[in-house]
């Protein structure tokens, strides 16, 4: 910068964070953790005076579901199929269960157990009527 020039703070302060990110985080975290109910506050008050806009963005997320619907359907047949997250919680949540890590563990192994027997009773059925006359 030249004689009499400043470089404005907050570029400084960003170029600075961006070196130390490490620490930044650090001292963050640490923040948070003693300040907990503090910021919990400041962020609820920031939420209410700043709703999200998420008009245009839900438009184009849209838009975009109409014009590829085969891909949407492979996505959530994907899902099912592995039994992701997303249709786990569904599950638990259509339920009426809390969603914890050992709900969802034991919703998977009810679901692929229920997936399993349906498939046996399918085999068991085509099986029995083959040999029903001899």
């Amino acid at each position: 910068m030249g004689i009499g020039i400043r470089e404005p703070r907050d570029t400084k302060q960003r170029r600075w964070e961006q070196k130390n990110l490490d620490k930044v985080i650090a001292y963050r975290k640490k923040y948070y953790k003693e300040n907990f109910a503090k910021m919990s506050a400041y962020g609820k008050k920031y939420r209410l005076e700043h709703p999200p806009d998420r008009g245009e963005e839900s438009k184009r997320s849209m838009l975009w579901k109409q014009k590829n619907i085969e891909k949407v359907r492979v996505d959530q047949k994907k899902t099912i199929e592995t039994l992701g997250d997303s249709y786990v919680k569904t599950m638990l949540k259509s339920a009426g269960i809390k969603s914890t890590t050992e709900s969802m563990n034991l919703k998977r192994a009810q679901i692929s157990m229920k997936r399993t027997l349906r498939e046996f009773k399918k085999w068991r059925d085509e099986n029995e009527s083959n040999y029903s006359n001899v």
